[in-house]
């Protein structure tokens, strides 16, 4: 059997993580339409970009794990020593948005006491991607019908078409 009639396959395997002193405030049903979904619902566990960490759109469908740091104002602490993961699905309007994520209050509430408003937190985003490229079918005719595997990854979690792996590439964010 020659080699070239065998399945090529490349497999890369990337970690993708930073994080950064933020702040947040809370905004209150109802969460539709959203900048990133319209009418599709993306549950409770959501949130709303900055300017800042907007960038055009491409802050859309990215999840962040948000830690209460403290409040800002220095009063007694309203964190409730908890983590949560939240998904961009909005943008926080720019002429009323008065910190770095703009939390639900469903989210917020499981992070501190939401009489404290505005409060610190650490914004972490953090996703291990996959990349799994077939170059050539098993029959050693390349693959002309997929487009590049980079096109499928779009803002972190976009990846979940699923392929035929002897005719597509694909992505998968774990």
């Amino acid at each position: 059997m020659e080699h070239s009639n065998l399945l090529a396959i490349l497999l890369s395997h990337a970690f993708l993580s930073y994080a950064h002193s933020a702040s947040s405030t809370f905004y209150t049903p109802p969460y539709l339409p959203s900048a990133c979904y319209g009418f599709l619902d993306k549950g409770k566990m959501i949130a709303a970009a900055s300017e800042a960490l907007w960038d055009n759109g491409a802050a859309c469908g990215h999840s962040y794990r948000v830690t209460c740091r403290s409040p800002t104002g220095g009063s007694r602490s309203p964190c409730k020593g908890t983590s949560v993961v939240v998904k961009i699905t909005d943008l926080c309007p720019p002429h009323s948005c008065h910190a770095t994520v703009d939390l639900s209050q469903e989210a917020f509430a499981m992070l501190a006491d939401p009489d404290a408003g505005v409060i610190e937190i650490r914004l972490t985003s953090e996703r291990s991607v996959h990349f799994l490229k077939i170059q050539h079918r098993l029959d050693g005719s390349i693959n002309e019908r997929c487009p590049g595997f980079l096109e499928d990854y779009r803002n972190g979690d976009s990846c979940e078409a699923k392929y035929d792996p002897q005719e597509c590439t694909r992505c998968f964010v774990d």
